[in-house]
């Protein structure tokens, strides 16, 4: 590895080997909390003073209840099919007797209720030690609550609304309801006889209170653009509102001066009030109210990314595209950038820690980062708006803002993982003539040919998009396109990757060959869709910070380095 390369290399390991912190929940002083460090994934149990590791190499967590917390942990190593265990604040561990399949999303209280799917996606709750199938659901369905002999959650349908379920343990009966046909409506939390939940039947999204029995409504909190997180503690309602890719918190209705960025949930413990809490340049910690406002339990403080700003960008259709940039402070203005798409569709730059962005900017890039038409956390409707019409409008939207942010940067690279690799591919092939490079991980390269390797849920999830088209999947697949593509491309994909499969990228990869195209392929033994540890996130994010040098960054003068990293290019 040359110097250039172990420069990059020191600059990604500043960035991921800083620890990170999320609250599950707090009980008489003890906190449960979720934490990067070492670079692995690890559940703990903390008093203020000894720290209990419940467990490691965690994939997903409910929130703690009563001292407990569910978690899983990924068997076939990067195929994300799962086991689903149970812990206590001591570490008293018990392993659920579940079948093997991919759990979507667990929630924890009375009992355990989790989905599952493989050939199919069904609803899981514990009777004892043992998970039993209680009833069907459509794709990518996910539970909210379960308090006594009632589970509660959400389902999408076809149109991409979505309605909440309510499955009765002791009938054997799912119940579904949505106050209006072509809602979205999500996140229930049960009381006695009652669920609150989040919907935009009204227009913006509120927060409502379901009877279960009369169905009657009525309207408990609005003045977001939407919500991230609901629950009731100690008898008070607590909220976390979303606004502009930053958020702001309730408790009974009354905000709490929390730091700018992205709170993620919060927890009252008697007269404590904790949260969960990151930025652009703040790795995600816990912290907690005092009289002298918010001190940091569990975190590093903040990270000199840049300077990180919002704007909204006019895009073909009169549309606002909301983006953040991040200005380096290792780069003039205008200079190079990176234009990073994120993942999903149904996700969002927001302002919180990210490890691609961080380090790109450190490395000294400018990057423009667009909520293209399909990102969450500016309404529903905005969303939807990527049902349909995947790598069309979003992918308009990102050419506009590449065009209306040119006082800003030089030559730009599109750099993006998961849906974004998939958007950065459709980029290179369809606007060829805007950028300098592309870096795509993990992307979509054949969505016809991804459906046919998928589970239930991502069978669904394509479906979904692009609405059962099977001209339309071939119409907005990357391959369609790679004889388009000119400049040089990076790509980086696991090979046991179970939702983005390697089988169509190395088809893509052909087309490249075919093409005379100039490219550099790492196919990443053994892993998945998610990098776990410290040294997957490297293998995955290294080889593009390493691209994106040699393709977009010019070397200061005299400290050219011809030793170009070769390593685990195929």
């Amino acid at each position: 590895m040359g110097l250039r390369a172990s420069k990059l290399a020191e600059v990604l390991e500043r960035v991921i080997s800083l620890p990170q912190y999320t609250l599950l929940g707090a009980k008489g002083g003890r906190l449960i909390y979720y934490a990067w460090e070492k670079g692995e994934r690890s559940l703990f149990s903390w008093d203020g003073s000894e720290r209990v590791m419940l467990a490691s190499n965690v994939v997903e967590t409910s929130l703690a209840v009563n001292g407990r917390v569910a978690y899983t942990l990924d068997v076939e190593r990067g195929r994300e099919i799962h086991r689903v265990f149970l812990v206590d604040e001591k570490g008293n561990t018990l392993e659920v007797d579940s079948p093997r399949l991919r759990v979507w999303n667990l929630s924890l209280r009375d009992r355990l209720a989790f989905v599952g799917t493989s050939d199919t996606t069904d609803l899981y709750v514990t009777d004892g030690q043992k998970a039993v199938k209680v009833t069907r659901l459509t794709p990518l369905s996910w539970v909210g609550d379960v308090r006594g002999d009632v589970v509660a959650g959400t389902e999408f349908k076809g149109d991409g609304s979505s309605n909440l379920f309510f499955h009765y343990l002791g009938e054997g009966r799912t119940e579904r309801f949505t106050p209006r046909e072509g809602s979205n409506n999500y996140g229930s939390l049960l009381l006695e006889g009652r669920a609150l939940f989040m919907s935009d039947f009204e227009g913006a999204s509120k927060i409502y209170e379901l009877d279960l029995r009369s169905k009657e409504l009525r309207k408990v909190m609005e003045g977001d653009v939407s919500y991230s997180f609901l629950d009731v503690q100690d008898g008070k309602l607590i909220a976390v509102g979303v606004r502009d890719g930053r958020s702001r918190a309730y408790v009974e209705g009354r905000p709490l001066r929390t730091p700018e960025g992205t709170v993620t949930n919060v927890f009252l413990d008697g007269r404590d009030t904790y949260i969960t809490f990151t930025s652009m340049s703040t790795p995600r910690s816990i912290l907690k109210l005092s009289n002298d406002g918010w001190e940091t339990v569990l975190g590093v403080g903040k990270l000199d990314v840049g300077e990180v700003s919002f704007h909204r960008f006019k895009s073909f259709d009169g549309v606002d595209v909301p983006t953040y940039t991040v200005m380096s402070k290792g780069s003039t203005v205008p200079g190079p950038a990176v234009v990073y798409l994120h993942g999903g569709p149904w996700g969002e730059v927001a302002d919180e820690f990210d490890w691609f962005i961080a380090s790109i900017s450190m490395m000294g890039l400018h990057v423009i980062a667009p909520n293209f038409r399909g990102s969450t956390g500016y309404g529903e409707w905005f969303r939807k708006l990527d049902i349909g019409d995947p790598g069309g409008g979003d992918l308009r939207d990102v050419v506009e803002v590449v065009k209306q942010t040119s006082s800003l940067h030089t030559d730009v690279c599109a750099v993006g993982y998961s849906y974004g690799g998939y958007m950065t591919l459709m980029a290179l092939g369809r606007f060829p003539e805007l950028w300098k490079c592309g870096a795509a991980g993990a992307p979509v390269a054949d969505w016809v040919e991804m459906r046919s390797l998928a589970d239930d849920a991502f069978r669904g999830f394509v479906d979904l998009l692009l609405k059962g088209d099977v001209n339309l999947m071939r119409e907005r697949s990357p391959i369609s396109y790679v004889k388009d593509v000119k400049v040089p491309l990076c790509i980086v994909t696991g090979q046991n990757d179970s939702r983005t499969p390697v089988q169509p990228v190395l088809r893509y990869v052909q087309g490249l060959v075919e093409g005379g195209k100039t490219f550099e392929l790492h196919v990443l033994p053994g892993a998945g869709h998610l990098p776990y540890t410290e040294q997957e996130v490297t293998k995955v994010i290294l080889p593009m910070l390493l691209f994106l040098e040699d393709n977009l960054k010019s070397p200061p003068p005299g400290q050219e380095d011809g030793s170009r990293h070769q390593s685990g290019q195929h």
